[in-house]
């Protein structure tokens, strides 16, 4: 029996997936330090929880922002990556 539940595996390789993507492929010049602090995924995998962390508050927002536009580009990169 693994040690931890696959959901728990599963969102930290999803954590690592998203901060790889977003350095390399998310190529804003205006997105601030961003790192990727947790994922949490529901139990039946389906939906999941990302959560960012900015280094400079007053660039909080806009990164958010440009993170969000991003959204739908990062969800293919992450699936392309991942086959569960």
């Amino acid at each position: 029996m693994h040690p931890y539940k696959r959901s728990t595996r599963l969102s930290l390789l999803i954590k690592e997936e998203i901060a790889d993507i977003v350095l390399k492929k998310v190529k804003d010049p205006r997105l601030g330090f961003v790192t990727i602090t947790d994922v949490e995924m529901t139990e039946d995998l389906k939906i999941s929880r990302v959560y960012i962390s900015v280094l400079k508050e007053q660039e909080e927002g806009l990164s958010l922002q440009i993170i969000k536009s991003a959204k739908k580009m990062i969800r293919a990169e992450l699936a392309k990556r991942l086959r569960v």
